[in-house]
């Protein structure tokens, strides 16, 4: 049996960069985030054929940035972050002349986002734009998976496949597989190894102001 444990905190605060005529106007911008987290990992040798891995952690983490009163063309406050919850489960295994794995792994997160804005000078913004906004929303973000992978040697060839199956429900509701495969040769008097490969990934989008730029708010 084998424990992994760890748990870290960070912290960022930073002055943001002015524009001439920003300096001249007395703005002060600041950009601050902070995060904290922490995982645990457990494996266990079932047998000398058998390893089951589990591991579960938890992520909390907050932006922010902050103009004051003198900023030009416009004063922004804006808060956005999430907490989220993992989960993983997986176990790989040895038989005859193939490795296998099969498992699963889910996150559940909790996002909010808060922009709040007033334009000081119209004329940089095209027209319509709204002159003040007050956008706050919350949702949450479920993304379950579960995989299946096997590496089969015969000789001199390697033949790896895998399949994947991914579920996401955020602002949108998708899911999608997956496939890869890939096959190999060695050629001993050469020297010399043959691989091709095929991989199609399912990939969700970052999750940072999502829910603002989605929301017929804007």
């Amino acid at each position: 049996d084998t424990l992994h444990l760890d748990c870290s905190q960070a912290s960022l605060r930073a002055r943001v960069p002015n524009e001439a005529v920003q300096e001249q106007a007395g703005q002060r911008q600041e950009r601050r985030s902070t995060q904290y987290s922490g995982s645990a990992s457990w494996q266990h040798t079932v047998s000398a054929d058998l390893l089951l891995t589990a591991a579960g952690s938890a992520l909390d983490t907050a932006a922010s940035l902050q103009s004051n009163t003198l900023s030009t063309p416009i004063i922004v406050n804006q808060q956005r972050g999430f907490r989220q919850g993992g989960g993983h489960l997986d176990v790989a295994g040895h038989h005859g002349n193939h490795n296998w794995k099969a498992g699963t792994d889910s996150i559940l997160r909790h996002v909010q986002e808060r922009l709040v804005y007033t334009i000081t000078d119209p004329a940089y913004f095209d027209p319509g734009t709204q002159q003040q906004l007050n956008f706050q929303a919350q949702h949450w973000d479920s993304e379950p998976a579960a995989f299946l992978e096997d590496n089969v040697f015969f000789g001199n060839w390697n033949v790896a496949a895998g399949l994947r199956y991914d579920n996401y429900s955020f602002v949108v509701h998708d899911d999608g597989w997956s496939p890869r495969v890939a096959i190999s040769r060695f050629f001993p008097a050469a020297h010399l190894t043959l691989h091709a490969s095929y991989d199609r990934v399912f990939q969700f989008p970052a999750v940072e102001n999502l829910l603002l730029a989605s929301s017929p708010e804007l």
